[in-house]
């Protein structure tokens, strides 16, 4: 057992650690000094249980459990908060709220101590995990109405409050279920999907301009796309697609995508930026946040069918206990917010109460998924934002998304993108994928940019290729899960015979899934399935180390 203490006091993690040590021997007992630190020993240990002080300095132990909270690869370590704050039921409320099981005061009764770590070590199985937060949410929801119902005058806001907590409960629950069924379609569909957009676009490299061919296989290629697109919003909503999260200032981010933006929206539309100088940095995946600040682009523009004005706004924002609460699953903190507002016909209170849900939409059949906010919804919540909308019908319409702020500025030295490059090599690959469709596609891709290609369709034919090549091996290429061996532990193998080896992971599953299989470390090379041909040809290089 793993067991994580973070304390700003050196005194008190000594004494929990002599204690913990005393009632767990066979225990490892971990020490972080801060939240940062703690949050970087969590990534890397998994620990059992983590003991949380809640009063620390530059990072407090509400912001750190709920970065723990936010992100889907921890949610199954249980988090108990030390505090020698005052214990009453609003601490508690709030302690749950941040998303902890457990709740204990300094100083610290060894007993209770022992009590909690025991119970909190075996919540690490998935049924118990949905249980806890269900849980959690009705103690919640049990907690506060009994707080309000002892005011009278409060009656009203009592009901409202249930209302809207059990609301985020069933959206809960929707969310949980579409993002099973996304996830028990999304690999084999990627599957399926990767064969007909790579041998759709080399077929389009083959034909000569005037070709009449070229129109169908062109047609094939874009409904493929939009399939692919399509498991891609289902994966976004459920908050199951792979993230790759780094440092960036939204304001650039916004800046560099507007180009894009201006040649998407009409031209009847007038776009402003509002930016507030010198923001924090947000922690965020860039590609994730411009299909946030697109979808709702094109959603505003869909509700000025006439023109008007679309503004995109930044600023630095402080959400106390009160706003928090209305945000329902918020908690204080300082975060960034970025507002997307139009001048069209707004939305009624009805459409507002359900436009993140999944095929919900308003406009004509035939005119939209119903998926655009709802994939909005999923992006923010899967960065630990939160995202709220304003509209009066006849007045537009704001939508405010809350992205945390990171506590100190990131390393502005960062490193440039590098540059276009020859996409071709003539270097050995071994590529092992179980699915024949996809081997002989990637295959064909690979051959076609020069390079040596060797194959196997599992782990155990892949070290049989190996102990039969003679020559050098590049690079592997692999499927991150296929039956009998794993791709890394096949990497772990292969690499002892070819100490130089790099490695190329790819997959169709979801992060969640692959994450479990140790492939999503930062520096790992990866490519989700399904990939166009310039996708696998840039990363193949980008793994060997460029051109």
């Amino acid at each position: 057992m793993k067991i994580l203490a973070i304390d700003d006091n050196p005194d008190n993690l000594t004494t929990l650690k002599a204690v913990l040590s005393d009632s767990f021997p066979e225990a490892c007992v971990l020490t972080a000094p801060d939240g940062y630190r703690g949050i970087e020993l969590v990534l890397s240990e998994d620990p059992d249980v983590v003991l949380l002080d809640i009063v620390m300095p530059e990072m407090d132990g509400f912001e750190v459990c709920r970065r723990l909270k936010g992100d889907e690869r921890l949610l199954h370590i249980p988090v108990v908060f030390l505090t020698a704050l005052k214990t009453d039921r609003l601490s508690r409320i709030h302690a749950l709220k941040a998303g902890a099981e457990g709740f204990l005061s300094k100083p610290i009764d060894e007993a209770e101590l022992t009590a909690q770590v025991r119970a909190m070590s075996k919540i690490k199985t998935a049924a118990v995990l949905q249980r806890r937060e269900n849980e959690r949410l009705t103690m919640l929801v049990a907690e506060r109405t009994r707080e309000l119902e002892q005011e009278l005058e409060w009656r009203k806001l009592i009901e409202a409050e249930k209302s809207q907590i059990e609301a985020q409960f069933h959206q809960a629950q929707k969310m949980e279920s579409v993002g099973r069924l996304a996830g028990g379609v999304a690999h084999d569909l990627n599957n399926l999907l990767s064969p007909i957009l790579g041998y759709g676009e080399m077929l389009l490299d083959e034909f000569i301009p005037g070709d009449d061919r070229k129109e169908s296989v062109a047609q094939i290629v874009s409904a493929g796309e939009r399939a692919r697109d399509l498991v891609r919003q289902l994966l976004a909503f459920s908050r199951k697609q792979v993230l790759e999260l780094k440092p960036l200032d939204l304001n650039d981010t916004i800046k560099d995508f507007r180009k894009l933006l201006r040649r998407t929206i009409r031209e009847d539309v007038d776009i402003r930026f509002v930016p507030e100088p010198s923001i924090p940095r947000v922690y965020g995946d860039i590609s994730q946040l411009e299909q946030v600040i697109m979808n709702l682009a094109v959603n505003a523009q869909d509700a000025m069918p006439d023109g008007g004005r679309l503004t995109i706004e930044t600023a630095v924002t402080h959400l106390d206990a009160g706003y928090a609460d209305a945000l329902l699953c918020a908690a204080p903190g300082r975060f960034v917010m970025l507002a997307v507002s139009d001048t069209g016909h707004g939305m009624d209170d009805e459409t507002q109460t359900r436009i993140f849900e999944p095929f919900f939409t308003t406009k004509e059949k035939g005119k939209g998924t119903g998926l655009g906010l709802a994939t909005v919804y999923g992006i923010v919540r899967q960065h630990g934002g939160y995202i709220q909308a304003t509209s009066t019908s006849g007045q537009g319409a704001m939508f405010r998304v809350y992205l945390p702020a990171m506590e100190t500025p990131a390393d502005n030295a960062e490193t440039a993108a590098a540059p276009a490059t020859d996409q071709r090599g003539d270097e050995t690959i071994l590529l092992v994928e179980d699915s024949g469709m996809v081997r002989d596609m990637a295959k064909a891709m690979l051959k076609r940019h020069g390079y040596t290609v060797l194959v196997a369709e599992n782990g155990s034919g892949a070290l049989s290729v190996l102990e039969n090549h003679v020559g050098p091996v590049h690079l592997l290429l692999t499927d991150v899960i296929m039956p009998g061996m794993s791709g890394k532990d096949l990497f772990d193998m292969a690499v002892v015979r070819y100490p130089g080896l790099k490695v190329l992971y790819m997959s169709g599953y979801m992060d969640n899934e692959i994450a479990h299989r140790g492939v999503l470390n930062e520096g790992v090379r990866f490519i989700q399935k399904p990939f166009s041909v310039r996708a696998l040809a840039g990363k193949v290089r980008e793994a060997l180390g460029g051109r």
